[in-house]
């Protein structure tokens, strides 16, 4: 299915053109339909929010490091047009929240003598999930006497992501038969001067 978002900022992007807004206002799209009545020309809208960003270290056993991190975006466009106490209004508001764990493990190194070499392993494991909301919303209100009434309809849909990725980063290194592997002053500068990294 294609995204919302991938017509409708386009489609309100036009309808703001082409429509002659008289003004531009920060404000979020109202809850209430009713106040639309009391909507008198053209305006449109924009409003951005942030929350929920967090990130802290968390405790775990054989790990170096482990992270929580988290961030919720919603950004709302608007279009509002009203006269003589009858009001419209076209919306989409779209929400993205995301949670990412990761965590460092130890590393784990082995020296195969009989091979003359150094193995180096340290494994990063991320867990992801990602909800998207995108909401259509168009909306009507009238003044009708001394009352003021309203409709709201909304295009409503929720996506899931969610899932691991495992990397791990090896370095290795050998030497040749020459370098004595009881000897830490020959072996150590041998190892250090032929390591290789790898990400798999």
């Amino acid at each position: 299915m294609i995204r919302l978002s991938c017509w409708m900022i386009p489609v309100l992007i036009y309808l703001i053109f082409v429509s002659g807004a008289d003004g531009f206002r920060g404000i979020t799209i109202p809850l209430d339909p009713s106040l639309l009545s009391e909507q008198d020309g053209r305006e449109m809208g924009f409003h951005l929010s942030m929350s929920d960003l967090e990130f802290k270290k968390i405790e775990k056993e054989d790990t170096l490091l482990s992270t929580f991190q988290s961030l919720s975006v919603s950004p709302d466009i608007l279009l509002m047009w009203g006269e003589g106490g009858r009001g419209f209004m076209v919306g989409y508001r779209f929400n993205i929240k995301s949670e990412v764990n990761a965590d460092l493990l130890k590393t784990i190194s082995d020296y195969m003598v009989n091979e003359r070499r150094f193995t180096s392993r340290t494994d990063l494991n991320l867990h992801y999930r990602m909800i998207r909301e995108d909401d259509i919303i168009i909306g009507v209100g009238k003044r009708i006497g001394g009352a003021e009434i309203g409709c709201r309809l909304s295009l409503y849909r929720q996506t899931l992501k969610k899932g691991e990725i495992i990397s791990e980063m090896r370095l290795t290194a050998t030497h040749g038969e020459d370098v004595n592997p009881n000897d830490p002053r020959q072996l150590i500068p041998a190892i250090v001067n032929g390591l290789k990294y790898d990400l798999e």
